[in-house]
Formats: structure tokens, C-alpha cells, sequence
């Protein structure tokens, strides 16, 4: 997500991925203490942190992207082209809000 959408804040996330928003502070803070994401110590006027993404955690996503395609394509590959178009409509009438 902030690959696609740099600055974000926390609770802009947690309503993204569909958990709370302390949980998201959990992710964030471990991935901050990962060195994946930066979020500065404070901003002005009262705004909520943003969040992006370091180059440690632009080469980690590009790396889990590759392997969430992998996995993909494995579980793809059992099906048949209608069946496979089919289940990918399935996915996204599951993912619409």
C-alpha cells in the first residue's frame, strides 16, 4: 500500500487493510524498527504521521511482490483459462467494498 500510496498515516492504513488502527501501529513500528519505513517524530498543525517507505523497505516489497506472484501462478497453474478468469472475478467481487 505505500508502495502505491506514499504518506499515508496510520489510521489511513488500518482502514485500507480492514484492522484497528493500534495494530496498525504495531505493523508500523516493527517495520520502522525493520528499517523498512520512516515516519517523521512529529509534524505540524496536528496531523497524523505519514508513513513511507525507506529504500530497505522499496527493495522488501519488490522482493514479497515477486514471491506473492510465484505463489500465484502456482496455484493459477491448476486451473484452466475460463477457470481461472473466473476464480480472479471471484477474488474481486470478495475484495469490493
Amino acid at each position: 500500500m505505500l508502495s502505491q500510496s506514499p504518506g499515508l498515516s496510520s489510521a489511513e492504513l488500518a482502514r485500507h487493510a480492514s484492522v484497528t488502527p493500534q495494530a496498525m501501529n504495531t505493523v508500523l513500528r516493527k517495520l520502522e524498527d525493520a528499517g523498512a519505513v520512516a515516519r517523521p517524530a512529529s509534524v505540524s498543525s496536528g496531523r497524523s504521521l505519514p508513513a513511507t517507505l525507506t529504500a530497505r523497505g522499496r527493495a522488501l516489497a519488490k522482493r514479497a511482490e515477486a514471491v506473492v506472484r510465484a505463489a500465484d501462478a502456482r496455484v493459477l497453474a491448476r486451473l484452466t483459462a475460463p477457470q481461472q478468469r473466473e476464480f480472479k472475478r471471484m477474488l474481486e467481487k470478495l475484495g469490493s467494498d
